[in-house]
């Protein structure tokens, strides 16, 4: 912040013309980096990543020349770039501009703590490591997307403590919000409320991803409990302030009908982010439910989540609508019911299409799930072409190396398999491998998954040497990550067991047809003898 302290002095000693003329030339530069980030965000919603981040970065060059390097504008679009290099699975370069905006951030919230006449230090600062230059929403949020990064690489505990420290953040701002506004339904309340209830969200689906599923209910609970609160509240707002006006006032009748008018429009607005984020905590209930079996539990999570979301954006073609569809299809799915889960996927493609286009790669998850549909009923050719253009959507967006690619080309390198296919399937599972060491190093399940893929198809081709080398591989790791007694280490510790039976059999059945052999061969040696014999014996009959 030396820099702008200068800055500040600099435009002190400036005179008012000057001053005027700097302040034009900033509001210009910013009204061009807005519009280029809005552009950025056009293309995220095309599904064009290139461009997106070209956007941001342009944007940031212009904030850069016009406010200096430490500037929140400059640290916002640093944020904007990070997300995108997380999504391209470029994580190391996504951190580090987290890392550059959470600096920038704090300087700037420190100096404006130093210089606001009343510092904000208080109950809600004083459990916050950092204390008040801490208490900043955009602190949080450049902490919850370290967490991110993270969570995408699998490093699920320091994703946890990285959201919540951002939660203890978000926590406190909503408590500050909520003690300094005037209605519980102020935008700044149901922004802060939507920070809390997001981020418990979050924390939830890493537990359950650890398969702590009942510490992430706890925490899906407890968002919707502060939801259900505030739907409360801006349903008794809304009728109340119906007939609270008083006509017949004469000298308050405009002040007081413009304050109503206001505060309605404010709880709308409420209600509708309310609505919004409870229909997808909602879902994030109903997976708990299908993680544990309990399908219908899950499907009335998911059905009450699709009706607040038609509610909430006033028409079915909405991408979060096929989100839902999407989920409700997969509870068709567990079922068996094909010919529905079917019907709830080729409607989700439909409005994704409709509403992102064709070649946004949201819709690939879904073309997955038809395709997984075709491979059940052994149609191979038609679960390939699904898979195939969800693989085509996934690597244009982000590239080859990305998480998301893996799975797709393990769909497909299995139907080559089935196929017999076996050296094309062997190439893909390479890659596989190769992706999944990229996104998670060395050492880590996934990467064991992708080493008994491939042994897999050796075996598929005979060679049960190299079968037997790459599950060892696998079970070397399982051993580091997941112990003796997990069920992945002793599987592949039986798999082994079982290749190396069958090797010893093959080489015991190799030695008998040797040996038989060479018993053939010398009988065939002793014939051939004897017949001699006997022709010399008739020579000399003769």
């Amino acid at each position: 912040h030396n820099y702008q302290d200068q800055q500040q002095q600099q435009q002190q000693q400036q005179n008012p013309k000057d001053q005027a003329i700097l302040l034009q030339q900033q509001q210009v530069a910013s009204n061009i980096a807005s519009t280029l980030i809005c552009m950025g965000s056009i293309y995220y919603k095309l599904g064009n990543r290139v461009e997106e981040i070209r956007m941001y970065q342009e944007a940031k060059s212009v904030y850069r020349k016009a406010f200096g390097e430490n500037h929140v504008f400059v640290a916002g679009t640093r944020k904007n770039i990070g997300m995108v290099l997380a999504e391209r699975g470029e994580y190391d370069e996504a951190m580090a501009q987290f890392e550059k905006a959470m600096r920038i951030y704090l300087a700037v919230n420190s100096k404006n703590n130093r210089d606001s006449p009343t510092p904000t230090t208080s109950s809600q600062t004083s459990s916050i490591p950092g204390g008040d230059q801490m208490l900043n929403r955009d602190v949080a949020s450049a902490i919850s997307c370290m967490g991110n990064v993270k969570n995408r690489i699998g490093e699920l505990d320091a994703a946890l403590f990285k959201y919540m420290q951002a939660l203890q953040i978000y926590k406190a701002l909503y408590n500050q919000a909520v003690a300094e506004s005037s209605t519980s339904c102020s935008p700044a309340t149901t922004e802060a409320l939507r920070d809390v209830t997001s981020t418990l969200k979050v924390i939830g689906m890493v537990h359950a991803k650890k398969g702590d599923l009942e510490t992430a209910m706890n925490f899906f609970q407890e968002a919707m409990s502060l939801l259900r609160t505030m739907e409360v509240v801006a349903s008794a707002g809304t009728a109340g302030d119906s007939g609270d006006t008083d006509i017949n006032s004469s000298s308050n009748n405009t002040t007081n009908g413009t304050a109503a008018t206001c505060l309605v429009a404010a709880t709308d607005a409420a209600a509708a982010v309310v609505r919004e984020t409870t229909a997808s905590v909602l879902t994030r209930i109903a997976s708990i439910h299908l993680k544990k079996g309990d399908l219908d539990s899950a499907m009335t999570h998911y059905r009450e989540a699709y009706d607040l979301t038609i509610r909430n954006r006033g028409t079915t073609n909405h991408p979060e609508v096929a989100g839902i569809l999407h989920y409700i299809g997969g509870i068709y799915h567990k079922r068996a019911d094909y010919d529905e889960a079917m019907a709830c996927y080729q409607e989700s493609i439909r409005i994704y299409h409709a509403t992102l286009g064709p070649g946004n790669p949201t819709v690939a998850g879904t073309l997955v799930m038809v395709g997984s549909i075709h491979y059940k009923r052994r149609h191979l050719d038609s679960a390939m072409m699904f898979y195939r253009e969800a693989l085509r959507l996934n690597r244009d967006a982000y590239g080859m190396h990305h998480p998301d690619v893996a799975p797709i080309l393990k769909s497909i390198g299995t139907i080559l398999t089935k196929k017999g296919e076996y050296e094309e399937a062997y190439d893909i599972f390479r890659d596989v491998l190769s992706i999944k060491c990229t996104v998670h190093g060395t050492d880590h399940p996934e990467v064991a998954s992708a080493y008994k893929s491939l042994g897999n198809v050796h075996y598929k081709l005979g060679d049960l040497a190299d079968a037997e080398r790459q599950y060892r591989h696998a079970l070397s790791i399982y051993r580091k990550c997941k112990g003796e007694e997990h069920p992945d280490t002793v599987a592949a510790k039986t798999t082994i067991e079982h290749l190396r039976y069958w090797m010893r059999e093959r080489d015991h059945r190799r030695q008998m047809e040797q040996r038989q052999s060479r018993s053939s061969s010398r009988n065939n040696q002793l014939g051939a003898s004897s017949a001699m014999a006997n022709d010399m014996d008739d020579e000399r009959s003769c």
